[in-house]
């Protein structure tokens, strides 16, 4: 939970797509804080447009990592989520960054430019147990592709198989190097 002060927001300007409220009742729209105002729209209706220091009560749940959030705004709770539904790696990575910075700005604190540590490290550790399994999957398929015993469709399916098997390995630590770098 967050208490508001006036100076919460300081002059900050942040525009994101949000998904608002839970399970299959979330509507899709823009939540932007300029001047000290929170506003919210979907569908060309807008919701709410309140100043950061009406808002009654904001909760950042444990469990979201600060991509989403609760306030409750003249006696209606909202459930603001900066993670799209179906979410893959790539976009909870940017609502979890996107969400820090909102958090940081509704708190009155300086915006970080980066991401977290924990999700850029998790995200390296992810790519490298990836990486590992397929290696193991490259070592099998290449035995396969180079046993004189084996018929000849199953080793030109090994050889296909550790050829593609390498390149997802070359991919996946790509990844997680630029995962260390991207900001």
């Amino acid at each position: 939970m967050t208490a508001f002060d006036s100076s919460s927001s300081g002059g900050v300007e942040l525009t994101s797509g949000v998904t608002c409220g839970k399970y299959l009742k979330a509507d899709t729209g823009t939540l932007s804080l300029s001047a000290g105002r929170l506003t919210f729209e979907t569908n060309g209706t807008r919701l709410f447009d309140v100043s950061v220091e009406s808002i009654e009560k904001i909760t950042w749940h444990w469990y979201s990592f600060s991509g989403a959030f609760e306030a409750r705004i003249a006696g209606v709770s909202y459930f603001l989520s900066f993670m799209p539904r179906n979410s893959d790696l790539s976009s909870w990575r940017d609502g979890l960054t996107i969400g820090r910075q909102w958090r940081a700005a509704l708190e009155g604190r300086p915006i970080p430019t980066r991401s977290p540590l924990g999700l850029r490290i998790f995200l390296v550790l992810f790519n490298l147990i990836v990486a590992f399994f397929a290696i193991c999957f490259l070592i099998l398929t290449f035995g396969a592709a180079v046993d004189p015993l084996q018929s000849t469709s199953v080793r030109i399916l090994g050889g296909v198989s550790a050829a593609l098997a390498f390149l997802m390995i070359v991919m996946r630590v790509w990844q997680g190097v630029l995962s260390l770098r991207r900001p």
